[in-house]
């Protein structure tokens, strides 16, 4: 079994109008009740750039920087305590208009 890594790469924001930049930041720790997903795949949005420029004022962007993307396939990696029906190398799928974390669909 593979280890899990300690850092990924995300495309982060640091502020709405500010510059889209790939960075290497800490994988997220697998909590209770969550997975770590694993990322295979990702898309970019036709408004992207509409976004990070600030023109789209029906998003409310966190006032911290953030990480960019929301859909996306990919593989569980980790699962946490109370997790039952997901395990290690369950593919997952992320739609365009999950929001935060909540579970759509995997298989």
């Amino acid at each position: 079994m593979e280890s899990i890594q300690k850092t990924m790469k995300a495309w982060r924001l640091e502020k709405m109008g500010g510059k889209l930049e790939l960075k290497e930041i800490p994988v997220p720790e697998v909590r209770a009740g969550s997975v770590l997903v694993k990322v295979a795949v990702s898309g970019l949005v036709s408004y992207l750039k509409s976004y990070t420029e600030g023109q789209l004022a029906v998003y409310n962007p966190p006032p911290h920087e953030f990480t960019m993307g929301s859909n996306a396939i990919g593989y569980v990696e980790a699962v946490g305590q109370d997790v039952w029906h997901l395990n290690p190398g369950s593919e997952w799928y992320f739609p365009p208009t999950l929001q935060h974390a909540k579970m759509l669909r995997a298989r």
